[in-house]
């Protein structure tokens, strides 16, 4: 570090002696300091406060977002507030039009920290501001390698050592007013495109970062197809500082991705809840008087009464296919062990639908259900028990699976068949083997 020290020194010594030429060849007077501070210096070209002004505020309208930064910040007590101030480029700007001043940087360095001495000053008037800035090193600065990263936040930290010692000399009242007249440029720059393509474009941007759109619509309360310009402008705002290093993705988006997991968490809790209470209603025995006893009750259509929920607000009939399509393995056994009761009862549409996604998924272990009647699949080949038997399988219920699985969601050893059934997390878990959930 010493020998970058040595050679940023020798440089800045090299930039002030051709300065000093130039200035000599010119025909000016100089004062050489010996020190950091100095007093008042004639120079043959007086600043001009109005026109520095006027030339800063042409610039400010032509370079819109580059001149300050914003993003939002939660507030604990609820709420949402804006960090915003002048950038880098703000800064120079107004040292450049300002005119007649010097700007310096001294920097030391500790384990791990970065201690920056930014010093202005001003040599019509002899005003000399000092202001240190302490940058962190281990600041997380994407896919780089440890010392370009290191670099980078030098870097960083050296311009903002600049920018605070020459926006502390400068009138506050100027500062604010370009500021403002760089945002009303910005605005203006977006109202000139299709406000489609700026909402494509600012999707896109930030998935780089790994911001999906979801975590932009949490940020800006709603979805991308309602963002209108100043939107766009809060979008563009953040960008352009997480661009310029003065915040990271993390410290702007946060706490709006952990709001997003916490809502999706809840809203799936409440879907399985709510699935949960959805039992089936006893069946009622037709009340048919005391006249009609000894009638038989009507026969049941086939097919019909089997059709998901009836007018009179009976639950969906479990047997129809569409209940069960998406299940597979230890899914499927366990749904038809449910309802097994009411196997029985089903059409022959219906039981032939249950036998053959049933040989589809197992094709080697016989239908648990008497369907279709005296009729088997043959027993697979090398298959018993050690002693050369085969095993008898029950036709009353499909077979369980006793394995053990640890489970992913804290629940520690559970059976395999078990799993889907009584978990309340069993939607998105990799541990729960049915498609489509």
């Amino acid at each position: 570090m010493k020998d970058l020290q040595t050679i940023q020194k020798s440089l800045e010594t090299d930039e002030r002696h051709d300065h000093a030429q130039q200035m000599l060849s010119e025909g000016k007077a100089l004062q050489e300091v010996k020190t950091p501070y100095t007093t008042a210096v004639t120079v043959q070209n007086p600043r001009s406060m109005s026109r520095a002004i006027k030339s800063l505020m042409t610039e400010a309208k032509h370079a819109g977002q580059s001149f300050y930064y914003r993003w939002p910040i939660k507030k604990k007590s609820g709420g949402t507030s804006y960090v915003q101030g002048p950038s880098i480029d703000l800064a120079m700007a107004m040292a450049r039009h300002y005119g007649n001043c010097v700007v310096d940087v001294d920097v030391k360095e500790t384990h791990s920290h970065f201690i920056f001495k930014g010093v202005f000053i001003d040599l019509e008037t002899g005003f000399t501001v000092p202001r240190l800035f302490r940058q962190v090193k281990s600041r997380e600065m994407g896919n780089y390698d440890a010392d370009r990263a290191e670099d980078m936040v030098f870097q960083i930290g050296h311009s903002k050592a600049q920018r605070n010692a020459i926006i502390k000399a400068m009138p506050g009242w100027l500062v604010e007013q370009l500021i403002q007249i760089s945002m009303e440029a910005a605005a203006n720059d977006i109202k000139s495109e299709n406000i489609e393509m700026s909402r494509a474009k600012s999707v896109s941007y930030f998935e780089g970062y790994g911001v999906t759109q979801e975590v932009l619509e949490s940020m800006l309360d709603k979805k991308a197809d309602k963002w209108m310009n100043d939107d766009i402008l809060k979008l563009r705002d953040i960008a352009e500082a997480i661009r310029n290093g003065n915040v990271s993705v993390d410290e702007v988006f946060k706490e709006y991705r952990e709001n997003k997991s916490n809502e999706m968490e809840s809203k799936l809790k409440d879907t399985v809840k709510e699935s949960k209470a959805k039992k089936p209603e006893p069946k009622k025995e037709p009340d048919n008087g005391a006249n009609q006893k000894n009638e038989k009750p009507p026969e049941k259509e086939t097919g019909t009464e089997n059709s998901g929920s009836s007018d009179d607000g009976r639950q969906p009939n479990p047997w129809e296919f569409d209940a069960y399509k998406n299940y597979k393995f230890a899914g499927l056994k366990g749904y038809f062990n449910t309802h097994a009761g009411s196997f029985d009862e089903q059409s022959e549409e219906l039981k032939d639908r249950a036998f053959e996604k049933w040989s589809k998924t197992y094709p080697q272990t016989p239908f648990p259900f008497n369907w279709p009647e005296k009729e088997t699949l043959p027993e697979p080949e090398n298959e018993g028990t050690e002693n050369g038997e085969r095993e008898n399988r029950e036709t009353t219920g499909p077979e369980i699976d006793h394995t053990k699985i640890n489970c992913p969601n804290g629940k520690g050893e559970v059976e395999k068949d078990l799993c889907d059934k009584l978990c309340e997390y069993r939607i998105g878990c990799p541990a729960f083997d049915n498609e489509g959930d």
